[in-house]
């Protein structure tokens, strides 16, 4: 009768031991699980990121050789030996003029040594760059200094952004060969972006300081994923890269505020995206609607591997020819860009 509590105690002992080993099992797996999901979701984000990339790159691909090919018509060394030549100036505009409208460019333009604006294919537009000095325009520099200058900004003229291609104009060979100016073109990525904001994912692109210059959400543009110290706010202005905008950081209620379908957050961090770095230095951030804000995956990296690439790449063709989110997309970029007015 005595050892009746007791094995009373040693079963209740056993079964509570066993309901912890069950619930410590559950528990693990549960862990297990939810790590799996959050690694095979950062994966298939970083993937789609990947996709991205590769278009925007492909759509940047298509202006590389314009402004080299631009640069050989004689009569842009002729305008910058002799500036001051009525004949030579209409020449050049004319010459520009067809450039810019047979690669349905924004503009093209051609600048002296001093930065200064000879020629353009706006001259008889509203907004006409020509007499303007772009000295100050990074492209404009990595050209002189380097040979090619590229850039993404707002137009100093027009207030409306445009990727920047730049390269030197020659004249001379051999030996004799030396620099008499630069010529650019700028083409608008407003296609592009349309086409982000009909994919159903939130994407970024940011720049090296992190202030996003292509969201697929219109209101997330010109916003800094954190706030920006004094240096690169005067180095920014110097450049006048994004204009007069404000450059506030992104913080979760303008980020929700900024999307009617996105729910209101219960954590008072921000997403933590994922992130591919392209070769054009510009970091694209894919922020998942599908996991919270709190298992947001981060993943950074200089260029995906060859056979991540060859798997993006596959997918890009697959999904061109299939409907869907990512068909539409590629679709979408695949058109040229709308022109608009510079």
């Amino acid at each position: 009768m005595r050892t009746h509590p007791v094995r009373r105690i040693r079963h209740a002992a056993t079964a509570l031991a066993v309901l912890a080993c069950c619930i410590a099992t559950a528990g693990l797996a549960y862990v297990a699980a939810l790590h799996y999901y959050a690694r095979a979701h950062a994966a298939e984000v970083a993937q789609r990121a990947s996709l991205y990339a590769l278009t925007l790159e492909s759509q940047l691909a298509r202006y590389e050789s314009l402004p080299r090919v631009a640069a050989l018509d004689p009569v842009l060394a002729r305008l910058l030996a002799k500036p001051g030549d009525p004949a030579l100036q209409r020449a050049a505009n004319a010459y520009l003029k067809a450039v810019q409208t047979n690669a349905d460019l924004s503009a093209a333009y051609v600048m002296d040594m001093s930065g200064k604006t000879l020629a353009a294919s706006n001259w008889d537009e509203e907004g006409s760059f020509v007499g303007f000095d772009y000295a100050f325009r990074p492209y404009f520099i990595d050209a002189m200094k380097r040979g090619t200058g590229r850039f993404y900004g707002v137009g100093n003229t027009t207030k409306k952004a445009g990727y920047f291609l730049a390269v030197p104009v020659s004249e001379g060979s051999g030996a004799a060969r030396r620099v008499v100016g630069v010529v650019a073109i700028k083409a608008a990525l407003d296609g592009y972006e349309s086409a982000l904001a009909k994919s159903g994912d939130i994407v970024l692109f940011v720049d090296r300081d992190n202030v996003a210059f292509l969201s697929s959400v219109p209101a997330w543009r010109y916003r800094a994923l954190a706030p920006l110290s004094d240096a690169t706010r005067r180095a920014l202005q110097q450049t006048q890269q994004y204009g007069d905008a404000a450059l506030a950081a992104l913080s979760v209620r303008s980020a929700t505020a900024g999307r009617a379908d996105a729910a209101p957050s219960q954590s008072d961090k921000r997403p933590v995206p994922a992130s591919y770095s392209s070769r054009h230095r510009a970091r694209l951030k894919v922020v998942s609607r599908a996991l919270p804000p709190r298992w947001a995956a981060r993943m950074e990296g200089r260029d995906p591997d060859r056979r991540r690439r060859r798997r993006a790449q596959r997918d890009v063709r697959r999904h061109q020819r299939r409907r869907g989110n990512g068909s539409r997309v590629c679709a979408d970029l695949g058109r040229a860009p709308a022109q608009q007015p510079e």
